[in-house]
C-alpha cells in the first residue's frame, strides 16, 4: 500500500478567538466540500459546507471530551500548540475485501493542544463523501475519558432514520429523538435521496460498544473509555451521498480509518476465504461426519463447521467437566476428521463458547487446535459491551493468527473496520441473520444500508429454508429461493455459511444448489446498479473473469439490468437463476450476449434473481493471403 503524505502547515501559537472565527479548514479531495474548524461560545466546533454555495451539510457541531469529570477538553482556554495539515492519496489493497484495490484519498487536520499537564490532539479527516473525528491524549498520570462530546449536527436536513437498540433485534424506522441506538445508524432525507450512515471505526478495545443519541437533529456518541496515561479513541464518522448508491460506494471509509497497519506483522498467505457447511446434528459418528465431508467435496464447499455441542454444552460461567474444548464428545474423532477433510482440500472449523475462554487457558486451547490442524474457530456469545470484552476478543484473534487459524465472532459483536488490520478476523455476526427463518424482505433490504456498512457479516444462510420449530412455533422462510440466492452475493463475508439448517440428504436437486458451487466470497470489484432502502437492491460483483449479478426486492418489480458494466472488450455468456412456480428455481442460459444491451426481470414480492456472466475469448477472423 503506497502512501504519499504532504505536510502543508505547521504553526505554533496560543489563541483566544471570538465566536465562529475560523481556525483552520480542509477540503475534500474533489474540492466539493469544505471542513471548517472554529470556536463558538468558547467551544471547539466544526462544520461541513458545500464549497461552491457555502451551504452547510453539517451545521456547527461540538468537538472534545471530558477527562475524569473535571477537565473539559477542548475550550478556548486551552493552548492551541500546533495545526498540521496532511493530504493522502493511495490505495487500500486486500485479498479479503469487496474490492481488491480501492482508491483512498483524504485530507487530515491535526490540532494539538495543551492543558495543565495534559497534551491532546483533535484529529479530523475529510474524504470526498465522509468526515471523521478522533482524539488522543498523553499525561503523567492515569485519566479516563468520561464523556465524548463529538456531534454531527444535521439540522439543515429533514430526515428519518433506521436504528436498532438490541443486536439481532432488527432495524426499525424512527423520526424525532432517539436514545441509545447501536451503531451503525442509517439516515435518509425526507424529501430527497440524500443518504448517510453514522458509525465508529478502529475500536480495538479502548471504549465500549458505541451507542448514539439523537436530540433535535444532533447526533451525539455514548460510551465509556478505558483508564490510561495515553489513549487514542476510535473514530466517529459520517459517510454520505446524494443518493443511496453514492453513499454505499463510499463505505470503504471504515477500513481506511484503520490504516496504516503497524500492529500486525503476521504472514497471512495461509488464509483462504470460502463457503462453509454446518454439521447438522448433536450426535456424532464417523459415518455421518464422512458423509458431510463428502457433501462439501461434491459441492465445492471450502469448510465443514462443527457448532455448539461438539465438546458439550457448558453455557454457564462455571467449570463443566463435560464441556472442555480440548476433549471432544464421544463419536467425534477430530484428528481423523481433519485428516480425511484435508485429503479433499476441506478445512475444519470449530465453535468455542465464551465460557470455555473464561475457564480454560486460551493458549492451551489454541495450541491443541493447531496440533489437530483446525483452520478456523467461531467464538460464541462473545460480549462487546465493555472495552475489556472487546480487548479480550482481539487478544484471541491475534493468538489465533499466530497458529494460522481464522476467526468468526458471534453473537453481538460488530466490526469497526479492524479486519483490515487483523486479516484472520474473517467475519462477525452482530446481525439478525437467517437462523431467524422468519426474516422479512423488509429486513433484508435494509441490511446493506445498515449492518453491512460496518463490514462483513455472517448471515448464516438457511437456503432453501425448510420450516423450523422454535419455541413451540413453526417458522417458515418468508423470502423466495431467488431472494436467498441473491442475498449470498449482495451480503459480504469472506466466510459465508450456507445451508445453515440443512442436511446433505436435503440437497438432491442439482439445479437447486448449482449456483452455490464455487460461489466467491471475496471479490475483485463491484458496481451497485441501483438500490433503495427497505425496497430493493441490485449489485454486480466481479471475481476474475466472471461477473455475478444479484437483485432482490421486497415488492413486485420489473427490473432492467443494463449490461454496460461488462465492457466491450469481451464476449460473455449468461446463466440466469430465477424464481419459478411452486417454489422452484428456473435456470436459463444465453450463449452469447453480443448485441444484447440489457436483461429484464419480472420479480415477485420478496423475490430475486442472479446471473453469472462468464467471458468467452473472441474468435479472430481468418486473414486472407
Amino acid at each position: 500500500m503506497s502512501r504519499v503524505f504532504v505536510f502543508l502547515v505547521l504553526m505554533l501559537f496560543s489563541v483566544n478567538v471570538f465566536a465562529q472565527k475560523i481556525i483552520t479548514e480542509a477540503f475534500s479531495p474533489d474540492k466539493k466540500y469544505k471542513l471548517e474548524v472554529f470556536y463558538q461560545d468558547s467551544l471547539l466546533k466544526f462544520s461541513l459546507k458545500d464549497s461552491k454555495t457555502d451551504t452547510a451539510l453539517i451545521a456547527p457541531s461540538r468537538l472534545g471530551f471530558l477527562l475524569d469529570t473535571v477537565l473539559n477538553c477542548v475550550t478556548s482556554a486551552d493552548t492551541l500548540v500546533s495545526i498540521k495539515k496532511k493530504k493522502y492519496s493511495g490505495f487500500l489493497v486486500s485479498d479479503f475485501a469487496e474490492r481488491k484495490k480501492q482508491e483512498d484519498k483524504y485530507s487530515t487536520l491535526i490540532l494539538s493542544f495543551k492543558s495543565s499537564d495534559i497534551k491532546y490532539c483533535v484529529n479530523l479527516r475529510i474524504y470526498n463523501r465522509a468526515v471523521a473525528v478522533s482524539y488522543s491524549f498523553s499525561a503523567k498520570k492515569i485519566y479516563q475519558i468520561k464523556k465524548d462530546f463529538t456531534e454531527f449536527n444535521l439540522s439543515p436536513l429533514n430526515f428519518y432514520y433506521y436504528r436498532e437498540y438490541i443486536v439481532e433485534g432488527g432495524y426499525s424506522l424512527g423520526e424525532g429523538d432517539m436514545l441509545g441506538a447501536i451503531t451503525p445508524i442509517f439516515i435518509k432525507g425526507s424529501n430527497s435521496d440524500f443518504s448517510a450512515t453514522i458509525n465508529d471505526a478502529a475500536n480495538y478495545g479502548s471504549s465500549d460498544k458505541m451507542r448514539v443519541d439523537l436530540r433535535g437533529k444532533v447526533f451525539t456518541f455514548l460510551g465509556a473509555f478505558v483508564k490510561d496515561t495515553s489513549l487514542v479513541t476510535p473514530w466517529r464518522y459520517i459517510v454520505f451521498g446524494n443518493t443511496p448508491t453514492e453513499m454505499l460506494e463510499n463505505k470503504y471509509v471504515v477500513y481506511s480509518l484503520n490504516f496504516p497497519n503497524k500492529r500486525d506483522t503476521f504472514d497471512y498467505s495461509w488464509l483462504k476465504a470460502g463457503t462453509a457447511f454446518r454439521y447438522p446434528e448433536n450426535q456424532y459418528s464417523w459415518e455421518r461426519i464422512k458423509q458431510c465431508v463428502d457433501f462439501c467435496d461434491k459441492n465445492q464447499i471450502k469448510y465443514l463447521h462443527f457448532d455448539a455441542g461438539w465438546y458439550g454444552f457448558g453455557y454457564n460461567h462455571e467449570s463443566d467437566k463435560n464441556s472442555d474444548p480440548m476433549r471432544p464428545v464421544k463419536g467425534f474423532d477430530v484428528k481423523k476428521t481433519v485428516d480425511y477433510a484435508r485429503e479433499k482440500n476441506i478445512g475444519i472449523v470449530l465453535y468455542v463458547n465464551q465460557t470455555a475462554w473464561f475457564i480454560y487457558n486460551n493458549d492451551a486451547v489454541l495450541d491443541t487446535f493447531a496440533v489437530w490442524g483446525i483452520k478456523g474457530i467461531k467464538l460464541g456469545f462473545m460480549s462487546s459491551r465493555s472495552a475489556r470484552a472487546l480487548s479480550d476478543v482481539y487478544t484471541i484473534v491475534q493468538k489465533a493468527a499466530q497458529r494460522k487459524i481464522f476467526v468468526n465472532v458471534h453473537d453481538e459483536m460488530r466490526p469497526t473496520g479492524t479486519e483490515a488490520v487483523f486479516k484472520n478476523l474473517f467475519t462477525m455476526e452482530g446481525v439478525r441473520g437467517n437462523e431467524h427463518i422468519d426474516n422479512t424482505s423488509y429486513h433484508t433490504m435494509l441490511l446493506p444500508f445498515t449492518r453491512f456498512m460496518a463490514g462483513a457479516a455472517d448471515y448464516t444462510f438457511c437456503y432453501p429454508g425448510y420450516p423450523r420449530e422454535l419455541n413451540g412455533k413453526i417458522n417458515e422462510m418468508r423470502t423466495t429461493k431467488g431472494h436467498q440466492m441473491a442475498l449470498s452475493v449482495i451480503f459480504f463475508s469472506p466466510l459465508q455459511n450456507i445451508f445453515w439448517y440443512g442436511k446433505p440428504e436435503m440437497y438432491q436437486k442439482e439445479n437447486e444448489i448449482e449456483f452455490f458451487k464455487n460461489l466467491p466470497t471475496v471479490w475483485d470489484d463491484f458496481k451497485i446498479i441501483d438500490a433503495q432502502p427497505a425496497n430493493y437492491f441490485a449489485i454486480a460483483r466481479r471475481s476474475g473473469e466472471k461477473w455475478y449479478f444479484a437483485v432482490a426486492t421486497a415488492f413486485n418489480r420489473d427490473f432492467e439490468l443494463p449490461l454496460d458494466f461488462l465492457g466491450e472488450k469481451e464476449r460473455y455468456t449468461a446463466k440466469i437463476f430465477e424464481d419459478a412456480p411452486k417454489s422452484e428455481v428456473m435456470i436459463k442460459e444465453i450463449e452469447d450476449l453480443s448485441g444484447i444491451n440489457s436483461l429484464n426481470f419480472k420479480l415477485t414480492a420478496s423475490g430475486g434473481a442472479t446471473v453469472i456472466f462468464d467471458s468467452k475469448p473472441r474468435r479472430l477472423k481468418n486473414k486472407k493471403n
